[in-house]
């Protein structure tokens, strides 16, 4: 069915079309009431208000478009990406710098956009807010943070402003799973969502207009914040410590307002209409540690990715065949996953030999360049499997099975398991 406001909408817009004509043909006489009296027309017609439907989610829109949706929709709005890094990649080119910064501008709600185009015009978004959601493979996502920890086009902030970021592992054993949906949960969830679209900041919010804010908030009550101090205290001072790599310091270096944007979220979805509570922000604090443990996992495989091909590679090596010998451009042609270019396929190989399990070799042949080819430890296969089924033992504990490598007992890093544990099998 259509709605009443959609059919006066229609009206309105014909309504201002005849008048705009009459104002032309007003002007061609040279009719000053007639233009006056059409042009208050058309100003009365723009001055009527009609119910607006609401809009949460956007896609693939452009900024400009993007410029008028918040004006609209001021509580802001959430763009959903299918592909993460490609779009994320759209904005490395040339053309796009200055759109990427105004995606910047729309992290956290303080700023302003200003948007200008020959056809539209200027465009002016006060305050506007933008939530980003989106999936990648480990991949992609990988070799993009990898290339902004190493100060390319991507050191910009973007890549820290996604603080939100989970990568789970797959579950080892696949569950066929067939039953009803849970209606209950189901209603439950949409009721949150329904009340979280439908809320009124301004009934128990405050404002500070004497700043020129005009941002709704809310403290923490008094419990929240001894919460809040306390977990800040110990989170800035470790943070600041100076034992984190840069690019992940900054990362982290966020946790200090998405954690109350956190406590809030939880505060509203339980219910909340007041100050901000004490079990909103213990479980804001937990959510912290959750999602730091995931973004060190992404910065420890950007900024060493190696790491995460080092024992697929291993495995591949174990089946290779016999009578082909191992060299970088043969492993190159199989463009197996994060082994497809030269400099990562070297970066494994040579964590590879580190622990133990190749050796280089230069091959001269009669004919041609010299080139490498890499040895794999002969007794390779039978230490993968015994490491991979056995419990993970300290660094104290001789293991029993221990892998000594090419080198044998003259390597000190080799003399037990462990040593490999902590370089393959750990990390990855």
């Amino acid at each position: 069915l259509i709605h009443q406001a959609e059919l006066d909408a229609m009206i309105s817009k014909s309504r201002k079309r005849a008048m705009e004509k009459d104002l032309d043909k007003a002007a061609k006489s040279g009719d000053r009431d007639a233009m006056q009296s059409a042009a208050e027309s058309i100003a009365a017609i723009d001055a009527e208000e009609y119910p607006i439907p609401r809009r949460i989610i956007t896609t693939d829109s452009s900024i400009e478009m993007l410029g008028i949706l918040l004006n609209v929709h001021r509580a802001g709005m959430l763009l959903w990406v299918d592909e993460l890094i490609g779009w994320m990649r759209s904005l490395d080119k040339d053309d796009k710098a200055g759109v990427r910064q105004q995606f910047l501008t729309l992290w956290n709600g303080h700023g302003k956009l200003n948007v200008d185009r020959v056809i539209r015009g200027e465009t002016v978004v006060e305050s506007p807010c933008l939530s980003l959601f989106g999936c990648c493979t480990p991949g992609g996502l990988g070799s993009y943070v990898a290339a902004a920890v190493r100060g390319g086009r991507g050191d910009d902030g973007l890549v820290q402003r996604l603080q939100i970021t989970v990568w789970p592992d797959s579950p080892q054993e696949y569950r066929h799973i067939d039953r009803w949906p849970d209606t209950p949960a189901h209603q439950s969830l949409r009721h949150v969502f329904e009340s979280l679209a439908d809320l009124e900041p301004d009934s128990f919010t405050q404002h500070d207009e004497e700043y020129g804010s005009r941002i709704p908030w809310v403290r923490f009550d008094e419990d929240a914040q001894r919460v809040f101090d306390k977990w800040d205290s110990e989170f800035q001072s470790r943070v600041r410590g100076g034992d984190l790599p840069e690019a992940f310091e900054s990362h982290l270096s966020k946790y200090g307002s998405m954690m109350p944007s956190i406590a809030l979220i939880l505060h509203l979805a339980m219910g909340g209409r007041s100050p901000v509570s004490e079990s909103a922000t213990e479980m804001a604090v937990r959510w912290c540690e959750y999602l730091e443990s995931h973004a060190a996992r992404v910065y420890a495989i950007s900024t060493s990715p190696e790491r995460q091909v080092a024992l697929p590679l291993l495995k591949r090596l174990i089946a290779w065949p016999k009578d082909k010998p191992i060299r970088v451009r043969s492993i190159r042609e199989y463009g197996w996953a994060g082994l497809s270019e030269t400099d990562s396929i070297e970066a494994a190989l040579d964590l590879l030999m580190e622990s133990g399990w190749l050796q280089a070799a230069d091959h001269r042949p009669s004919v041609g360049r010299p080139t490498k080819e890499f040895i794999l430890h002969p007794e390779a296969a039978k230490f993968l499997k015994s490491l991979l089924q056995s419990t993970p033992k300290t660094i104290e504990t001789p293991s029993v099975n221990s892998f000594e490598g090419f080198e044998g007992a003259k390597s000190e890093e080799t003399k037990n398991a462990s040593a490999l544990g902590r370089r393959v099998q750990g990390v990855i």
